[in-house]
């Protein structure tokens, strides 16, 4: 009996610890990124891409398996073929005017100019681009990963400030309220207090709600649940010496499409090469069609090799293959005001990352003078010579200084993430844990 509950209990304890145990406390935007593409309905592309991938290259693959097919015709005409005076020959057999003729016919590709070889190229070249333009769509998930992810990193920052100015509103109302009932100081300043808390509380209350509804976002993107106890980590800032390289998936998706398109030209040669194929016949015809002079049912048979050769098609390959330059032109203007208006956008993201630096030098300066007059101002209030509404105005100076410079310091983390992003590279796998 003590072993079957022994092993009962570590049943459900081992059951518990698979369910809690899957549950991540700490995330990373890799991480993120991951779930997002397993989960996206786009995903179940992939499959449906290789399944017709599969059936499109089965069908190139068998253009050199013989071919059956059956004919079938029967008919009743007004007139068939005389000769005059033969009529009058005894035993001539006469062409009947209902005929019918049934047959199965073989057909064998011996030579078709290197069609099959180039439709499985274009069938390569097919899939390659839809792998690769899903590639890209699924990549975009990125950049709203992105947006979620710091929008909770930038609430849980201005969650921490207000948390923390909280804690010392409490500590400075209980130290009020005692000079008040002992009469130093007006009970007014105790108000003041108590009414900057409740601005500081109706915050927090806000700035919740809105990190509670990110929260819930980004656990919808990932299919797992986030709460304000998981733990976001924020990306190492890496140190750029040079510009990244362009590695995103449409510089993939361009050169695919080129090289679809490459495979289109080279297909246009083929139409006009000669083709060989063998043939078959064997059926029953009245009358055979070998033979008029048979006119009863008779089986009869054919075989032998036909050569097919366009030799001149008024120039339509050619400008065929004016087409898909031309295609192979447009897709190359694509791609370079693409790279153009990437580089653009860098330019611009790489002078943030330098004016954010400068601003949080100046944000550690602003925060340090402000906690110096905030604490002179306190002792000012302390001893009577300024109000309380002069000191929580200093306080709420500093808060807002505090705030901003948390802000800034997330900006520019955001922007690395957006850089490497944007150009299409992996982000440093070192994170720092914000707790």
């Amino acid at each position: 009996m003590v072993g079957k509950i022994i092993i009962l209990t570590l049943a459900v304890f081992s059951a518990w610890n698979t369910s809690f145990g899957n549950q991540r406390d700490t995330l990373d935007l890799q991480y993120c990124y991951s779930k997002a593409k397993e989960l996206s309905p786009l995903k179940k592309q992939e499959l449906l891409n290789k399944s017709i991938y599969e059936l499109k290259h089965k069908n190139s693959g068998s253009s050199y398996m013989p071919k059956l097919f059956i004919n079938g015709k029967a008919s009743y005409q007004s007139e068939v073929i005389t000769v005059p005076g033969l009529s009058l020959v005894p035993e001539f057999p006469v062409i009947p005017k209902e005929q019918f003729n049934v047959s199965l016919n073989l057909r064998q590709n011996i030579y078709d100019g290197g069609l099959s070889k180039h439709s499985k190229q274009i069938d390569d070249s097919q899939l390659i681009m839809a792998e690769k333009d899903l590639e890209t769509q699924l990549y975009n998930l990125n950049e709203t990963i992105n947006s979620i992810y710091f929008a909770i990193l930038n609430l849980q920052e201005g969650l921490k400030i207000l948390n923390k100015t909280l804690e010392n509103l409490n500590s400075q109302e209980k130290l009020i309220d005692s000079r008040v009932r002992n009469g130093v100081i007006l009970e007014s300043n105790l108000f003041n207090i108590e009414k900057q808390i409740l601005t500081i509380e109706q915050e927090i209350i806000s700035a919740e709600s809105d990190r509670n509804v990110m929260l819930a976002m980004l656990s919808e993107w990932i299919g797992q649940e986030v709460t304000d106890n998981t733990i976001l980590s924020i990306p190492e800032l890496p140190e750029m010496d040079q510009p990244l390289t362009i590695n995103r998936p449409e510089m993939g998706l361009f050169e695919s499409q080129k090289n679809l398109l490459d495979a289109q030209y080279g297909i246009s040669n083929i139409n006009r090469t000669p083709k060989i194929w063998a043939f078959a016949q064997g059926g029953i015809g009245q009358p055979n069609p070998m033979n008029f002079f048979e006119v009863d049912p008779e089986t009869y048979y054919i075989f032998g090799i036909q050569l097919n050769w366009d030799i001149y098609d008024w120039g339509q390959t050619s400008r065929q293959k004016q087409v898909f330059k031309m295609q192979k032109a447009v897709v190359d203007t694509k791609q370079e005001d693409f790279e153009r208006n990437l580089n653009i956008v860098m330019l611009k993201e790489y002078q943030e990352i330098e004016k954010l630096k400068e601003i949080l030098y100046k944000d550690d300066q602003i925060i340090e003078l402000q906690e110096r007059i905030v604490k002179s101002t306190f002792s000012e209030f302390e001893n009577g010579v300024i109000t309380s509404t002069e000191y929580l105005t200093e306080l709420n100076t500093l808060i807002q200084a505090q705030i901003k410079r948390a802000q800034h310091e997330l900006s520019l983390s955001y922007t690395y993430v957006n850089i490497y992003t944007s150009t299409g590279n992996n982000l440093n796998a070192n994170t720092i844990e914000n707790e």
